[in-house]
């Protein structure tokens, strides 16, 4: 049985891209909005060669985010090397009070070379030879059809295209709005959160090919807030890392509407949790009582300057 009709359990493979400075922060770590560009390309084209995701297109049907769950380790990575992936992808049917959906459910793990150089060194770092662990991403993609009526959305049969990717059930809760923005035990709200909130207005760049806002803007988003709650609290920007994100995509927004981005800061000594939400505006400017896009960012205070 040759590769394109055997049946996969999982798409198990690898990728590589090389560091660059769009990805890796003055610290040299991962930025989470670097996350997307590392883990997705190689996945996807992994996908293609094994399936056909232009046939899943050409059938109206799309993979759109649903969640993802990014952990950033705390070790610098060198400029300009590999930064390596190993992907595992299963297909997933979930079945709600609202009916079954099918999840592209994957978790990637990324290790780079330690950089050795410091952080004057400007990237020059010839010994960087330690492979380590940089983070991880689960992501979750739900199959929809996004150009279809509402009612037509929602993909239930398994596509043509995935054929001989086995189904399994999705055991245990569904990431949701609450679990996302739970405040951890312990932490109590720092000063200056409601001063920090933003109403803002989509247009055509903050877009993509799925015909709505693309993840990297809530992303962006949210590690952005995360300065301004920090600066509100008068707590140092520079020795703030961020070790966690949490996105769930509820509602996609789409250019001309307005939004307000309203988070809080949540602090347990030098640990940090920020809470988050993308809230559609009415006519009258109010805020809708559910947000579009959930989000928690999750960090420490380390270093000098903590």
């Amino acid at each position: 049985m040759n590769e394109v009709t055997a049946e996969l359990d999982a798409l198990v493979g690898e990728g590589k891209t090389p560091t660059g400075f769009e990805q890796i922060d003055m610290n040299f770590n991962l930025r989470m909005r670097a996350y997307i560009g590392i883990c997705m390309p190689s996945m996807f084209a992994h996908m293609e060669r094994r399936f056909s995701m232009m046939q899943l297109r050409r059938d109206g049907i799309a993979p759109v985010l649903f969640y993802v769950d990014f952990h950033n380790t705390n070790a610098p990575l060198a400029f300009a090397r590999s930064l390596l992936t190993n992907h595992e992808l299963k297909l997933r049917r979930s079945a709600g009070e609202r009916g079954d959906r099918l999840i592209l459910d994957s978790l990637t793990r990324i290790r780079g070379r330690r950089q050795g150089g410091g952080r004057d060194s400007l990237g020059y770092d010839p010994d960087a030879d330690e492979l380590v662990e940089a983070g991880s991403a689960h992501v979750l993609h739900v199959l929809t059809r996004p150009a279809a009526p509402p009612v037509e959305r929602r993909v239930v049969a398994v596509p043509e295209a995935l054929q001989g990717l086995r189904e399994h059930a999705w055991t245990g809760d569904m990431p949701n709005i609450d679990s996302v923005l739970a405040v951890p035990e312990g932490y109590v709200e720092a000063t200056g959160g409601p001063d920090c909130d933003r109403d803002d207005i989509w247009g055509l760049p903050n877009t993509d090919i799925n015909q709505h806002v693309n993840v990297l803007e809530y992303l962006m988003g949210m590690e952005n807030q995360t300065s301004r709650l920090l600066n509100a609290a008068s707590l140092s920007l520079t020795a703030h890392r961020i070790s966690r994100c949490r996105v769930l995509f509820r509602k996609p927004f789409f250019p001309g509407q307005r939004f307000i981005l309203q988070a809080r800061l949540f602090c347990n000594g030098d640990q940090t949790f920020v809470r988050g939400g993308f809230y559609g505006l009415d006519g009258a400017g109010q805020p809708e009582a559910r947000p579009h896009v959930a989000a928690s960012i999750t960090g420490e205070l380390v270093g000098a300057g903590a």
